[in-house]
């Protein structure tokens, strides 16, 4: 049981980081332009690319991933169970 919903976790669990990573890496040209765009409301200077939120899109990924690989083991092994 643990051999099997730790296979579907690490899968499910990498997938999840990847798409999190893609997602990251196409936010921060979204959160650019998002922020060129808010510059008139700000006071009219554009924010430099150190006032991103780096440390959060850097723990995006990991935190997905794991996010994805709790909620394998736990539906995995909850379906499992209920096998005769």
């Amino acid at each position: 049981q643990r051999d099997i919903a730790g296979r579907f976790a690490r899968r499910i669990g990498l997938l999840a980081a990847g798409g999190a990573l893609a997602g990251a890496a196409l936010a921060v040209p979204a959160l650019a332009a998002l922020s060129s765009l808010a510059a008139p409301f700000t006071g009219g200077e554009i924010m430099p690319w150190t006032a991103l939120p780096w440390l959060d899109l850097a723990l995006l990924p990991p935190v997905a991933g794991a996010i994805g690989w709790a909620t394998a083991q736990y539906s995995v092994r909850h379906w499992l169970r209920r096998l005769p």
